[in-house]
């Protein structure tokens, strides 16, 4: 037994009328007496925004569906985002400001609208786009069994929240529509994600502290990621540290960048653990760690430190990456049991760059370019690199490797590498480079 029906409200539910009044009504009306559920029955419900309360469960049922509505002056702005560019207001349909005990379950849709393509640099035109869910100085937050389809922008962020649990979520955005992240942890702590399919146009699951809160404490298992971006990433926003964070039991498909840590801010990024991933993405570098201070002229201390990786499996054309500066090397990285499938044709890397992360990032123009190096796992500047029972092989086990050497590093205190196995090399390089490395040994 349901305590509201927004059918007893007035709302249509007919994909035409406007059943914002309705809908925020029954919201209300369980709010004040206390919290109890919401029902959302079969039919569609077109709003603006609709601001969710404490003590109140939002049930979507079978064939439910929340539509955004096209008309813009339905959504007040709620905030402001300083970082993008250029900056900008935050318009949401669904917006849960400080509230406590606030679920959104059951089996049926909330839809953004945002069908279109849109992609860099088109996307700055836009004056103003709408993001699906904000969670923002929230607590006991539940999000589990629905579907969000084609988000206008961010789909669902969690934001200096605490106690949050996401699971069983289809997210399905356009691929082709940037900007459409499906989950962003943002200066959140206490949180799981489990059991979620991801197909965005931009990240998939993302970590930030963008105003300098903690982000900590964060489990994601059993995910299914698919994005036009970078599947699983730290960053690039981290003015506050990232850390305690566990991914495992995920498969990431049909993507960009599978795993990326990007630390420019300050951070730190510490105690992250990856287990149990299969990773297929087609980046030049679909698996990297970088250390670059936003603005190299007026650099912050910055740190990542602590990086597990236990039994990876990573397919695709391109190589992994691992850089850190002189004055803040990526400390304590361990690889044990990975596998890395190399697929595509032969490659000249003289030119080739890193992959930045954002568009707001003034690098230092005379550092030296370790991603031309031949090599397919390059790493500089890191101290403590430990791999253990790591695998680089061709997708054709009777092709050599003809373009690349293994490994690449520069700069590596401390740690080895043991049972490194891979297929036939040919291509002229040596095998294994090392320059200015001191205790790091090849087993």
């Amino acid at each position: 037994m349901y305590d509201y029906n927004v059918k007893q409200f007035g709302a249509a539910g007919d994909g035409e009328t406007l059943d914002q009044y309705a809908l925020q009504q029954a919201i209300d009306t369980c709010s004040e007496a206390g919290g109890g559920t919401v029902y959302v029955p079969r039919g569609t419900y077109v709003t603006g925004t609709l601001m969710l309360k404490s003590n109140v469960h939002l049930y979507l049922g079978m064939q439910a569906v929340i539509r955004a509505s096209s008309d813009m002056s339905l959504y007040p702005p709620v905030g402001y985002e300083a970082y993008t560019n250029p900056p900008r207001a935050t318009y949401i349909l669904l917006l849960a400001r400080e509230v406590s005990n606030c679920r959104i379950t059951g089996e049926g849709e909330i839809n953004g609208g945002g069908t279109e393509d849109l992609w860099f640099p088109e996307n700055r035109l836009v004056p103003m786009r709408i993001g699906t869910l904000l969670f923002t100085g929230c607590s006991g937050v539940r999000v589990d069994g629905i579907t969000i389809r084609h988000s206008d922008s961010w789909t669902l962020h969690v934001q200096q929240s605490e106690d949050v649990m996401i699971s069983r979520v289809a997210i399905r955005n356009n691929r082709n529509r940037i900007n459409t992240d499906g989950i962003g942890i943002d200066g959140s702590r206490n949180v799981q994600i489990s059991d979620c399919n991801i197909e965005s146009g931009d990240d998939s699951i993302v970590f930030k502290s963008i105003d300098g809160f903690a982000c900590e404490n964060v489990t994601v298992s059993g995910c299914v990621l698919r994005s036009r971006c970078q599947a699983i990433k730290f960053g690039t926003e981290s003015e506050g540290p990232i850390r305690n964070v566990t991914i495992a039991n995920c498969v990431v498909h049909d993507s960009t960048i599978g795993l990326s840590l990007y630390l420019k801010d300050g951070g730190p990024y510490e105690n992250l653990v990856f287990s149990n991933l299969i990773i297929h993405a087609a980046f030049k570098f679909p698996f990297l760690i970088d250390i670059t201070p936003r603005y190299y002229q007026s650099s912050k201390p910055v740190s990542i430190r602590n990086i597990v990786f236990d039994n990876i499996m990573l397919t695709g054309p391109g190589r992994i990456f691992i850089e850190g500066t002189a004055e803040h090397p990526v400390e304590n990285i361990t690889f044990n049991n990975f596998t890395n499938t190399m697929t595509g044709e032969e490659e000249d890397f003289s030119q080739m760059t890193k992959a930045t992360g954002t568009s707001r990032c003034d690098a230092e123009p005379d550092a030296f370019n370790y991603a031309a190096q031949p090599y397919q796992f390059v790493a500089a500047h890191v101290r403590g690199l430990y791999m253990n029972g790591m695998t680089f092989r061709k997708d054709n086990p009777d092709v050599a490797i003809l373009d690349r050497g293994l490994l690449y590093l520069s700069h590596i205190e401390d740690g080895y590498a043991r049972n490194i196995n891979h297929s036939p090399l040919q291509s002229g390089i040596a095998p294994v480079q090392q320059d200015h490395c001191r205790n790091w040994r090849l087993e």
